[in-house]
Protein backbone atom coordinates (compact mmCIF):
# COMPACT_ATOMS: atom_id res chain seq x y z
CA UNK A 1 0.00 0.00 0.00
CA UNK A 2 1.23 3.49 -0.87
CA UNK A 3 0.32 6.47 1.30
CA UNK A 4 1.38 10.08 1.83
CA UNK A 5 3.24 11.31 4.88
CA UNK A 6 3.82 14.97 5.71
CA UNK A 7 7.12 15.13 7.60
CA UNK A 8 7.91 18.30 9.57
CA UNK A 9 11.60 18.87 10.23
CA UNK A 10 14.13 21.56 11.12
CA UNK A 11 16.27 21.01 8.02
CA UNK A 12 15.48 20.57 4.36
CA UNK A 13 16.55 16.90 4.38
CA UNK A 14 15.54 16.22 7.98
CA UNK A 15 12.70 13.96 6.89
CA UNK A 16 15.16 11.07 6.41
CA UNK A 17 16.29 11.04 10.03
CA UNK A 18 12.72 11.35 11.34
CA UNK A 19 11.46 8.45 9.20
CA UNK A 20 14.28 6.09 10.23
CA UNK A 21 12.71 4.86 13.52
CA UNK A 22 9.61 3.71 11.62
CA UNK A 23 11.29 1.36 9.14
CA UNK A 24 10.05 -2.20 8.92
CA UNK A 25 12.75 -4.87 9.25
CA UNK A 26 12.71 -5.73 5.58
CA UNK A 27 15.86 -7.07 3.92
CA UNK A 28 17.69 -6.73 7.25
CA UNK A 29 18.37 -3.01 6.77
CA UNK A 30 16.51 -1.57 9.77
CA UNK A 31 19.00 -0.21 12.37
CA UNK A 32 19.22 -2.49 15.44
CA UNK A 33 18.50 0.41 17.80
CA UNK A 34 14.85 0.31 16.73
CA UNK A 35 14.44 -3.46 16.90
CA UNK A 36 13.04 -5.95 19.39
CA UNK A 37 13.47 -9.73 19.40
CA UNK A 38 10.39 -11.94 19.25
CA UNK A 39 11.31 -15.22 20.96
CA UNK A 40 9.23 -18.10 19.54
CA UNK A 41 11.26 -21.00 20.97
CA UNK A 42 9.08 -21.74 24.01
CA UNK A 43 5.87 -21.56 21.97
CA UNK A 44 7.09 -24.02 19.33
CA UNK A 45 8.74 -26.32 21.86
CA UNK A 46 5.34 -26.68 23.56
CA UNK A 47 3.76 -27.51 20.19
CA UNK A 48 6.50 -30.03 19.42
CA UNK A 49 5.93 -31.85 22.69
CA UNK A 50 2.13 -31.84 22.76
CA UNK A 51 0.59 -31.36 19.33
CA UNK A 52 -0.15 -33.75 16.50
CA UNK A 53 0.11 -33.19 12.76
CA UNK A 54 -2.34 -34.57 10.20
CA UNK A 55 -0.53 -36.83 7.77
CA UNK A 56 -1.43 -39.27 5.01
CA UNK A 57 0.08 -42.68 5.79
CA UNK A 58 1.01 -44.34 2.51
CA UNK A 59 1.05 -48.15 2.04
CA UNK A 60 4.84 -48.08 1.95
CA UNK A 61 4.97 -46.24 5.29
CA UNK A 62 5.77 -42.78 3.96
CA UNK A 63 4.08 -39.79 5.61
CA UNK A 64 2.75 -37.13 3.27
CA UNK A 65 1.06 -33.78 3.83
CA UNK A 66 -2.62 -33.79 2.85
CA UNK A 67 -1.93 -31.41 -0.03
CA UNK A 68 1.14 -33.17 -1.35
CA UNK A 69 0.83 -33.41 -5.14
CA UNK A 70 0.79 -37.22 -4.87
CA UNK A 71 -2.47 -37.27 -2.89
CA UNK A 72 -4.06 -33.82 -3.17
CA UNK A 73 -6.66 -34.94 -5.73
CA UNK A 74 -7.67 -38.15 -3.93
CA UNK A 75 -10.81 -38.17 -1.77
CA UNK A 76 -10.28 -38.39 2.02
CA UNK A 77 -12.30 -41.64 2.18
CA UNK A 78 -9.67 -43.38 0.07
CA UNK A 79 -6.72 -42.27 2.17
CA UNK A 80 -5.28 -43.40 5.50
CA UNK A 81 -5.22 -40.04 7.32
CA UNK A 82 -3.92 -39.97 10.89
CA UNK A 83 -2.97 -37.40 13.51
CA UNK A 84 0.58 -38.23 14.49
CA UNK A 85 2.51 -36.61 17.37
CA UNK A 86 5.02 -34.09 16.05
CA UNK A 87 7.78 -35.70 18.13
CA UNK A 88 7.23 -39.00 16.28
CA UNK A 89 7.48 -37.39 12.85
CA UNK A 90 10.54 -35.30 13.72
CA UNK A 91 13.04 -37.04 16.02
CA UNK A 92 14.51 -33.71 17.24
CA UNK A 93 13.16 -30.25 17.98
CA UNK A 94 15.80 -28.85 15.61
CA UNK A 95 14.45 -30.97 12.75
CA UNK A 96 10.88 -29.91 13.62
CA UNK A 97 11.85 -26.24 13.48
CA UNK A 98 13.65 -26.65 10.18
CA UNK A 99 11.23 -28.88 8.27
CA UNK A 100 7.86 -28.00 9.77
CA UNK A 101 8.19 -24.41 10.99
CA UNK A 102 10.84 -23.06 8.63
CA UNK A 103 13.54 -21.81 11.02
CA UNK A 104 16.81 -23.17 9.68
CA UNK A 105 18.99 -21.73 12.41
CA UNK A 106 18.80 -19.93 15.72
CA UNK A 107 19.31 -16.20 15.95
CA UNK A 108 23.04 -15.52 16.32
CA UNK A 109 22.60 -12.67 18.81
CA UNK A 110 20.25 -14.42 21.24
CA UNK A 111 20.93 -18.10 20.58
CA UNK A 112 17.17 -18.69 20.32
CA UNK A 113 14.59 -19.28 17.61
CA UNK A 114 12.81 -16.07 16.73
CA UNK A 115 13.05 -12.91 14.69
CA UNK A 116 13.82 -9.23 15.00
CA UNK A 117 11.14 -6.67 14.27
CA UNK A 118 10.43 -2.98 14.71
CA UNK A 119 7.28 -2.55 16.87
CA UNK A 120 6.86 1.00 15.50
CA UNK A 121 7.19 0.00 11.82
CA UNK A 122 5.16 2.08 9.36
CA UNK A 123 7.03 1.71 6.03
CA UNK A 124 9.32 -0.66 4.16
CA UNK A 125 10.48 1.84 1.53
CA UNK A 126 9.76 5.40 0.54
CA UNK A 127 10.39 8.13 -2.02
CA UNK A 128 10.40 11.86 -1.61
CA UNK A 129 7.43 12.92 -3.74
CA UNK A 130 6.88 9.62 -5.54
CA UNK A 131 3.30 9.19 -6.73
CA UNK A 132 2.43 12.55 -5.20
CA UNK A 133 5.39 14.55 -6.54
CA UNK A 134 4.78 18.27 -6.72
CA UNK A 135 2.03 18.70 -4.10
CA UNK A 136 3.46 21.97 -2.73
CA UNK A 137 3.49 25.35 -4.46
CA UNK A 138 6.18 27.94 -3.64
CA UNK A 139 7.75 30.97 -5.24
CA UNK A 140 10.60 30.31 -7.65
CA UNK A 141 13.23 31.61 -5.22
CA UNK A 142 12.04 29.65 -2.14
CA UNK A 143 14.42 26.99 -0.71
CA UNK A 144 12.95 23.65 -1.78
CA UNK A 145 13.53 20.13 -3.07
CA UNK A 146 11.82 18.09 -5.78
CA UNK A 147 11.79 14.34 -5.27
CA UNK A 148 11.66 11.27 -7.47
CA UNK A 149 8.62 10.25 -9.54
CA UNK A 150 6.83 6.99 -8.80
CA UNK A 151 7.29 3.91 -10.96
CA UNK A 152 4.58 5.05 -13.39
CA UNK A 153 6.02 8.55 -13.77
CA UNK A 154 4.05 11.78 -13.42
CA UNK A 155 3.16 15.04 -15.14
CA UNK A 156 5.37 17.35 -13.09
CA UNK A 157 7.58 18.31 -16.01
CA UNK A 158 4.59 19.44 -18.05
CA UNK A 159 2.25 20.60 -15.28
CA UNK A 160 2.04 24.36 -15.38
CA UNK A 161 2.56 26.38 -12.22
CA UNK A 162 1.42 30.02 -11.96
CA UNK A 163 4.04 32.46 -13.26
CA UNK A 164 6.79 32.99 -10.69
CA UNK A 165 5.96 29.77 -8.82
CA UNK A 166 7.00 26.10 -8.88
CA UNK A 167 5.70 22.73 -7.66
CA UNK A 168 7.98 21.04 -5.08
CA UNK A 169 8.07 18.29 -2.43
CA UNK A 170 9.94 20.03 0.41
CA UNK A 171 9.66 23.64 1.51
CA UNK A 172 9.32 25.76 4.62
CA UNK A 173 5.75 26.00 5.90
CA UNK A 174 5.91 29.78 5.72
CA UNK A 175 6.91 29.64 2.02
CA UNK A 176 4.12 27.34 0.89
CA UNK A 177 1.35 29.16 -0.96
CA UNK A 178 -1.58 27.60 0.88
CA UNK A 179 -4.27 29.96 -0.47
CA UNK A 180 -3.11 29.62 -4.07
CA UNK A 181 -2.96 25.84 -3.71
CA UNK A 182 -6.51 25.74 -2.35
CA UNK A 183 -7.74 27.96 -5.17
CA UNK A 184 -6.13 25.79 -7.84
CA UNK A 185 -7.45 22.63 -6.18
CA UNK A 186 -10.95 24.10 -6.18
CA UNK A 187 -10.73 24.88 -9.88
CA UNK A 188 -9.60 21.33 -10.66
CA UNK A 189 -12.27 19.79 -8.41
CA UNK A 190 -15.03 21.79 -10.11
CA UNK A 191 -13.79 20.64 -13.52
CA UNK A 192 -13.66 17.00 -12.36
CA UNK A 193 -17.14 17.15 -10.82
CA UNK A 194 -18.67 18.63 -13.95
CA UNK A 195 -16.83 16.15 -16.16
CA UNK A 196 -18.23 13.17 -14.26
CA UNK A 197 -21.75 14.58 -13.91
CA UNK A 198 -21.92 15.10 -17.69
CA UNK A 199 -21.05 11.47 -18.42
CA UNK A 200 -23.47 8.76 -19.49
CA UNK A 201 -25.06 6.95 -16.52
CA UNK A 202 -23.27 3.70 -17.45
CA UNK A 203 -19.88 5.37 -17.02
CA UNK A 204 -20.72 7.62 -14.08
CA UNK A 205 -20.42 4.93 -11.39
CA UNK A 206 -16.83 3.86 -12.01
CA UNK A 207 -15.69 7.39 -12.84
CA UNK A 208 -17.21 8.72 -9.60
CA UNK A 209 -15.13 6.14 -7.72
CA UNK A 210 -11.97 7.04 -9.64
CA UNK A 211 -12.46 10.75 -8.97
CA UNK A 212 -13.23 10.23 -5.28
CA UNK A 213 -16.87 11.27 -5.44
CA UNK A 214 -18.77 9.82 -2.48
CA UNK A 215 -22.36 8.60 -2.52
CA UNK A 216 -23.81 11.55 -0.59
CA UNK A 217 -21.58 14.23 -2.12
CA UNK A 218 -22.90 17.48 -3.45
CA UNK A 219 -20.81 19.63 -5.73
CA UNK A 220 -20.02 21.90 -2.78
CA UNK A 221 -18.99 19.08 -0.40
CA UNK A 222 -16.84 17.43 -3.07
CA UNK A 223 -15.06 20.64 -4.03
CA UNK A 224 -14.45 21.57 -0.41
CA UNK A 225 -13.00 18.17 0.46
CA UNK A 226 -10.78 17.96 -2.59
CA UNK A 227 -9.42 21.45 -2.02
CA UNK A 228 -8.48 20.83 1.62
CA UNK A 229 -4.78 19.98 1.93
CA UNK A 230 -4.08 16.75 3.79
CA UNK A 231 -1.96 13.61 3.80
CA UNK A 232 -2.67 10.14 5.15
CA UNK A 233 -0.12 10.52 7.95
CA UNK A 234 1.96 13.18 9.67
CA UNK A 235 5.37 12.85 11.31
CA UNK A 236 6.16 15.81 13.54
CA UNK A 237 9.60 17.28 14.16
CA UNK A 238 9.40 15.67 17.64
CA UNK A 239 9.18 12.23 16.04
CA UNK A 240 5.48 11.68 16.77
CA UNK A 241 3.48 9.76 14.17
CA UNK A 242 -0.20 10.48 13.47
CA UNK A 243 -2.35 8.83 10.82
CA UNK A 244 -5.87 8.78 9.50
CA UNK A 245 -8.06 6.15 11.16
CA UNK A 246 -10.56 4.04 9.25
CA UNK A 247 -14.06 5.38 9.77
CA UNK A 248 -12.85 8.81 10.86
CA UNK A 249 -11.80 10.17 7.47
CA UNK A 250 -14.07 13.23 7.61
CA UNK A 251 -12.76 14.32 11.01
CA UNK A 252 -9.17 13.92 9.79
CA UNK A 253 -9.88 15.97 6.66
CA UNK A 254 -11.59 18.78 8.58
CA UNK A 255 -9.03 19.03 11.39
CA UNK A 256 -5.85 18.41 9.41
CA UNK A 257 -4.77 21.92 8.47
CA UNK A 258 -5.44 23.58 11.83
CA UNK A 259 -3.99 20.69 13.83
CA UNK A 260 -0.79 20.03 11.89
CA UNK A 261 -0.03 23.01 9.65
CA UNK A 262 -1.49 26.18 11.15
CA UNK A 263 -0.25 25.31 14.65
CA UNK A 264 3.28 24.32 13.52
CA UNK A 265 6.39 26.50 13.60
CA UNK A 266 6.36 28.27 10.19
CA UNK A 267 10.15 27.91 9.99
CA UNK A 268 9.88 24.12 9.83
CA UNK A 269 10.32 22.33 6.53
CA UNK A 270 7.44 20.20 5.28
CA UNK A 271 8.28 17.18 3.11
CA UNK A 272 5.75 15.09 1.19
CA UNK A 273 6.87 11.47 1.24
CA UNK A 274 5.40 8.53 -0.66
CA UNK A 275 5.64 5.60 1.78
CA UNK A 276 4.97 1.94 1.06
CA UNK A 277 4.13 -0.85 3.49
Amino acid sequence: MHFTVAVLSKSIEGYCELLAPYQENNMGTCPMEYMEFEDVEEEYLEEYKNESIKKVVMPDGRLLDRYDKEVRNIDDSKLNIKNIPASEIYPTFKEYMEKHVGFYEKDKRTGKYGYWYNPRAKWDWYLLGGRWRGMLLVRDDAPSLVGTPGVFGDDLETREAPKGYKWVDVAKIKDIEWKKMKGLSKENAIKDWEKVMNMDEKDKGIESFLYGIRENDTKESYVERLSNFRTFAVLTNNGEWYEQEYGFEEEWEKEFFDKFIKSADPELFLAIVDCHI
